[in-house]
């Protein structure tokens, strides 16, 4: 089980580089990290308060509202980070899980929320026609800014290391493509 434990922002990044095909989005004209910082802790916030339920509800309401807008803005820039660093946890806190244990409780499997994730971002990638540059640099903000946040104020006792990097400085892909069986 452990070898999906890190599948989320990998898949991510391979998803969004896929849908990328046509360049036309600006640069964004905020402060990008800070929008990261800023989507973590409220995150971290309602992830303490409300639990998981109430965070997939708001991603859900999140992405609905904020994909009406004819631009790329600043807030959805925002539900994207929270959808990665959330989904990435998730998927890696469900890794830990034996798949019958998974099944028993109706969960899905880290592969399951990684592709689904993956879909979100890509829909919005495309409808915005978000530069690869752009994308990988919103992966990227998560991965310094974002993660690190929220994984301190919702597991401030925690003391493991972070999770292991490839050469590239990404997370690892996972060892196999993803999987509808699990």
């Amino acid at each position: 089980m452990q070898r999906c434990a890190v599948v989320a922002l990998p898949v991510a990044v391979a998803v969004l580089v896929a849908a990328a095909a046509i360049p036309v989005a600006a640069a964004p004209k905020w402060d990008q990290a800070a929008n990261v910082r800023a989507a973590a802790t409220r995150l971290a916030d309602m992830q303490k308060r409300q639990g998981a339920d109430a965070v997939i509800k708001f991603l859900d309401a999140c992405y609905r509202t904020h994909t009406l807008a004819s631009q790329f803005t600043e807030a959805l820039e925002g539900c994207m980070a929270q959808d990665l660093m959330f989904s990435h946890v998730l998927a890696n806190i469900y890794a830990r899980l034996p798949a019958q244990a998974r099944k028993e409780q109706n969960l899905p499997s880290p592969q399951q929320i990684s592709v689904s994730m993956s879909k979100r971002l890509a829909a919005v990638s495309q409808q915005y026609k978000l530069p690869d540059a752009q994308q990988k640099a919103i992966i990227s903000s998560v991965e310094t800014h974002g993660l690190p946040i929220f994984m301190k104020l919702v597991f401030p006792d925690m003391e493991a290391p972070p999770p292991q990097k490839d050469s590239g400085g990404r997370l690892p892909a996972p060892p196999s493509g993803p999987s509808n069986k699990e």
